[in-house]
């Protein structure tokens, strides 16, 4: 999302020169109450329940359905039994602390189990590798999985997913360089429009 909103940004704005920095939520939400970004394209699990940051206001982008990633093989067994078919399979998860982390933990246990992570990765895509391999299953976003491996198979979970948000300090929307990320990123069609609205 980041290379799209740039080169939009460019073409609107030519002297505007925005900073791209790569960090979860969990760093990039202090970073952007200290003043040291004054934009963060963040996830949030609305299952988890986690409350909005404190002095921020977030503007919908749009919404990520979660997927189960798992080898080939096995998609028999989950088709007829869900995700209890896979309770004594090796996961993938994030590294903790993580909401990724949680929300698949939280999907596991829904389905009566606890999962035996056996793999952290914190980039989830490079894990679908494993999965190919038949190593390991994984709870992933969908814009994660858009081109897995051979030999991985990728299937929608039910339910809710993952909510991207275009997160700025309260009181700064209107500020010009704010006020043209935030027109960019919520344009239909536009890079932050990646969910079809």
């Amino acid at each position: 999302m980041a290379a799209p909103l740039v080169a939009e940004l460019a073409v609107r704005h030519p002297r505007l020169r925005p900073r791209i920095v790569q960090a979860d939520p969990e760093e990039a939400l202090p970073l952007l109450r200290g003043r040291r970004l004054d934009l963060a394209v963040t996830y949030s699990y609305p299952l988890l329940g986690a409350p909005p940051a404190p002095g921020t206001t977030a503007v919908p982008l749009f919404d990520d359905p979660l997927c189960l990633a798992l080898p080939r093989a096995l998609l028999p067994d989950y088709e007829r039994e869900g995700l209890a078919a896979l309770r004594d399979t090796a996961w993938i998860s994030a590294p903790a602390p993580s909401s990724c982390r949680e929300m698949l933990l939280h999907a596991c246990r829904n389905a009566g189990f606890t999962p035996r992570i056996a793999h952290e990765c914190a980039d989830l895509r490079a894990g679908l590798w494993l999965v190919a391999t038949g190593q390991a299953v994984s709870i992933l976003p969908r814009l994660l999985c858009d081109a897995p491996p051979p030999g991985t198979a990728v299937r929608e979970l039910p339910g809710a997913g993952r909510t991207l948000d275009a997160v700025v300090r309260a009181g700064t929307e209107s500020r010009p360089a704010v006020a043209a990320a935030l027109a960019v990123l919520t344009a239909p069609g536009a890079p932050g429009a990646l969910s079809g609205r």
